[in-house]
């Protein structure tokens, strides 16, 4: 066993050893789980650093751009509070470096100024581009399900 572990030690990579690259779907994952901490560098994190990454939310907004990206998220977190987000019957496939995932995202989120308590139901699918061992999003698009309320006034 010693003799195999060196052998791989030395012909192998280390992060071929030692690390196993994310599938797209736990990415995706992740992504829907970081909503619940409510910090816009974190669910950023998980895009494109270019100006060419999109992306279109549920209520028809369309922001282009990293940095568009990063200030939508900052604004929407300073004026509402996520929680209870989960995604439900997650599909992915992948071709070559890039990735396409779709779910049913399901949140809650809390007007900050008046308290209100809204939940969401809606489709998501988001492109991924793999850069190195790790997935990125390129592309995210949002949508109302057909016969489902995208958002509704709950009580907590």
């Amino acid at each position: 066993m010693r003799t195999l572990f060196l052998t791989l030690l030395l012909f192998l990579p280390l992060s071929h050893i030692l690390a196993v690259a994310e599938a797209p779907a736990e990415f995706m994952t992740r992504w829907v789980k970081t909503y619940n901490q409510n910090d816009a560098k974190l669910i950023t994190a998980f895009y494109d650093e270019s100006e060419d990454v999109d992306c279109l939310v549920s209520v028809g907004l369309w922001v282009r751009g990293y940095d568009a990206i990063s200030k939508m998220y900052r604004e929407d977190m300073a004026a509402v509070r996520f929680h209870d987000s989960k995604a439900e019957k997650m599909r992915s496939r992948i071709e070559g470096n890039t990735a396409l995932v779709s779910f049913i995202h399901r949140f809650k989120y809390e007007i900050r100024e008046t308290g209100d308590v809204y939940r969401i139901h809606i489709r998501t699918t988001a492109t991924l581009l793999k850069d190195g061992e790790s997935w990125k999003i390129i592309g995210e698009h949002s949508s109302p399900i057909n016969g489902i309320e995208r958002a509704v006034l709950v009580e907590e």
